[in-house]
């Protein structure tokens, strides 16, 4: 994954899918705040998923494909609390996160 991507601040998909990408959880991306969907489907992913020492990342994220790789362990409890764009407003109200429309 090419490092100049964090410098994409504006950054809300990102479709990595059936690359034969090889490493770990990419977690150079963990400061784009405006991520709404990340597809690393189908790679060579491996380890664990999350980034160590983070205290809170990607708000914004609706749709995660973590599918068809090789990563290990358990997804962070913290990964349920943080992506707060994934909780669903039980009411139907007015939610606080402007959900993805495609135009």
């Amino acid at each position: 994954i090419p490092k100049s991507l964090v410098k994409c601040s504006a950054l809300e998909v990102l479709d990595l899918a059936n690359n034969n990408i090889t490493g770990k959880f990419p977690c150079l991306l963990k400061n784009i705040s405006t991520i709404r969907v990340i597809v690393l489907r189908n790679n060579k992913f491996y380890g664990h998923i999350g980034c160590p020492n983070t205290n809170g990342t990607w708000h914004m994220l609706q749709i995660v494909d973590l599918a068809f790789n090789n990563f290990s362990g358990k997804l962070p409890g913290k990964c349920f609390t943080t992506w707060e764009a994934m909780r669903s407003d039980e009411n139907h109200t007015a939610s606080m996160v402007n959900h993805i429309r495609f135009q």
